[in-house]
């Protein structure tokens, strides 16, 4: 889900292909027109990446393309929050379900947000900067601001 915060922005602010990454890198890939691409892989499913051409975006168009994960992160958590402490589902699964959506999606978006190095992965080995870090890199204007792999 945050991923898609960060797809459909790309998607509505870049004029290249936007590929939003599930998994690892190679896996089957499905196409939605000339210019959205989906590339699933059960292999490490916790790597998630949306890819797009940073250097021909405008640097109001990529704060906003990385703010969106978070965004939609936060939304989420909120929404989940609310059915769950405001709305007391009746049935244990239902609560169940929603505590885990609740927990899952708080630390998605805590993690997106403070300004760090993620955890390495296959893509990153140096470990993915959060999208937070990535904003502060924008805003004190250093060029280092994205690392992902270009399309």
């Amino acid at each position: 889900m945050h991923e898609i915060g960060h797809a459909v922005p790309a998607f509505f602010l870049s004029k290249q292909v936007v590929v939003l990454r599930v998994g690892k890198k190679g896996g089957r890939v499905v196409n939605f027109g000339r210019r959205f691409k989906l590339e699933l892989s059960w292999a490490n499913g916790r790597e998630g990446c949306t890819q797009y051409s940073v250097k021909e975006t405008k640097v109001l168009a990529r704060l906003l393309i990385l703010s969106g994960g978070p965004l939609l992160t936060f939304a989420i958590t909120c929404l989940s929050g609310y059915f769950l402490f405001c709305k007391y589902p009746s049935d244990v699964w239902v609560e169940v379900v929603l505590v885990s959506w609740f927990c899952t999606n708080l630390i998605a978006f805590l993690r997106s947000i403070i300004p760090m190095r993620l955890r390495p992965t296959d893509a990153f080995p140096m470990g993915p900067r959060s999208d937070g870090l990535q904003i502060y890199y924008i805003l004190r204007g250093k060029r280092e601001d994205c690392e992902s792999p270009e399309v």
